[in-house]
């Protein structure tokens, strides 16, 4: 078989993953296992019994204080209540549209005291050190696929790709990289889910270090090889639908609130977005 290629691999993307303003982001997008002719940079995750519960704590632990930008969602609120229970001193940094997105968790902070730091926009927040984000959590714990996916279910993965001139050759290579992480490729979810999993990271990952913030100001909370294998083990066949539930049971234990549960607690604004995906936007740390 000849050699697969980066330009292989976002053909493939291409065929079913709707971008906006692509040729921003094509930098981020590869194989970070290296099958698709791009230096490895990642191990390929192993199965564990760790959780993601307590595998947070001791990330929790071993990061020590950070100043946790909180939109608002899941993943950043899941954040703030690991270090709640960790026992590990932090900051929060928001903007108006992260309390009134998460109103009722904001809230709750003021009353347990939380040293919370407000912007007007949290763009603003670039100035500060020690920034902790949870970007990637999406394509790790909730699959992402149905946000920008633009395959029907009622087409198979390589009907869909009947436009391509290669078409053989790059669904045999498909069939291969699921071989290689030892994962099916039954389904489209299975293989958006594969393609994503190896291909996506980098781009959710580093959002935000294109729009406003310089890489050595800002780390990913979930951004290690454990929380890889995690998912890898325990969340592979999840989707967007499931929502995360350990991380709303987690955040209902940590502040003793049922309320929290399902999101119930988020009033997402129809704001426009605050990071516009415009090449005006991006700065310059590719």
């Amino acid at each position: 078989m000849q050699q697969p290629t980066q330009v292989d691999l976002i053909t493939i993307i291409r065929s079913y993953r709707l971008y906006n303003e692509f040729h921003v982001y094509c930098r981020k997008v590869m194989d970070r296992f290296g099958y698709w002719d791009v230096k490895k940079l990642h191990e390929i995750p192993r199965y564990t019994d760790n959780t993601l519960e307590n595998y947070s704590l001791e990330r929790a632990k071993n990061l020590g204080y950070k100043n946790i930008l909180w939109s608002g969602g899941i993943d950043s609120t899941f954040i703030i209540c690991a270090y709640i229970k960790a026992k590990v001193p932090f900051s929060v940094v928001c903007d108006d549209r992260s309390i009134r997105d998460g109103t009722m968790f904001y809230e709750w902070m003021l009353k347990q005291g939380i040293n919370i730091i407000k912007f007007g926009d949290i763009c603003d927040a670039y100035k500060f050190e020690d920034l902790l984000h949870g970007d990637v959590a999406d394509l790790l714990f909730s699959p992402d696929e149905k946000r920008r996916t633009t395959l029907p279910d009622a087409i198979s993965f390589y009907e869909n790709m009947n436009t391509i001139p290669d078409r053989d050759r790059l669904y045999n290579q498909v069939l291969e990289y699921g071989k290689l992480l030892d994962k099916p490729v039954d389904s489209n979810d299975h293989i958006i889910r594969l393609i994503n999993f190896g291909s996506m990271y980098f781009h959710g990952r580093d959002e935000l270090y294109y729009m406003i913030f310089p890489v050595h100001k800002l780390v990913s909370f979930f951004d290690t090889a454990e929380f890889n294998n995690i998912a890898f083990t325990q969340y592979w066949d999840r989707t967007i639908l499931d929502d995360k539930p350990e991380m709303h049971r987690f955040i209902c234990d940590v502040t003793q609130d049922e309320r929290m549960m399902w999101g119930v607690y988020r009033s997402p604004t129809r704001l426009v977005p605050r990071l516009e995906r415009t090449p005006s936007n991006f700065k310059r740390w590719e």
